[in-house]
């Protein structure tokens, strides 16, 4: 997701051209959706109607149809990647509280500023991971360097144009990777959680 999200910036101001406070405006709804749905205890309802392992799996297909929407659609302008947005803010809304509930419900008490810790800092380590794989994706697709180094051998307007093109379709593959990261991971840790909640109620009736 970090990943994701950091190439968007660079497609929202290299490709379609806003400025930096322009672009980020522009990834607000992501915020105000999650804002939205917790404030207003709907994302709580339904992790406690649907249980943590369909909440989280729902979540993160969420996340993952979004950024596939952004993969396809955001070249064509920002109404597609509004939609990716607003899809990954429904996800991680739904899914973050529940795998936040999950680990900790799973810590002893007195271990849990041990768990938070242990939790936060594989977070900022698969935030980091994220950003350098996708970065690897878009550069073995994208050969200029960066896009403003692109523009600026660029000799022609046309030439221009296929280096934006070219750009594009690197951001576009390494969205798609991101995407299918997360749906992995995702179903990933719904299924290890539904079996390990059969194997919780196996050993309550057993006892």
């Amino acid at each position: 997701m970090a990943g994701s999200l950091f190439l968007l910036t660079q497609h929202l101001q290299f490709v379609l051209g806003y400025g930096p406070l322009e672009a980020g405006v522009r990834t607000a709804p992501l915020a105000l959706v999650i804002v939205a749905l917790n404030f207003s205890g709907l994302a709580a309802k339904w992790t406690a109607r649907l249980g943590a392992p369909v909440a989280i799996g729902l979540g993160m297909v969420l996340m993952s149809a979004g950024l596939a929407s952004i993969a396809v659609v955001a070249s064509g302008g920002y109404a597609g990647t509004l939609v990716g947005l607003s899809l990954i803010g429904a996800g991680a809304a739904i899914s973050n509280p529940a795998m936040a509930h999950a680990i900790m419900s799973a810590i002893p008490p007195e271990k849990a500023g041990v768990g938070a810790g242990v939790n936060g800092t594989l977070g900022e380590f698969g935030n980091g991971l994220g950003v350098a794989v996708l970065g690897a994706v878009l550069s073995s697709r994208f050969a200029a360097g960066s896009l403003p180094e692109g523009l600026a051998a660029a000799s022609s307007a046309e030439e221009r144009r296929r280096v934006v093109d070219s750009f594009s379709a690197g951001l576009e593959a390494s969205q798609l990777v991101g995407a299918v990261a997360v749906l992995a991971g995702g179903l990933l840790a719904a299924a290890l959680l539904w079996r390990a909640e059969r194997a919780d109620s196996g050993v309550v009736v057993a006892q």
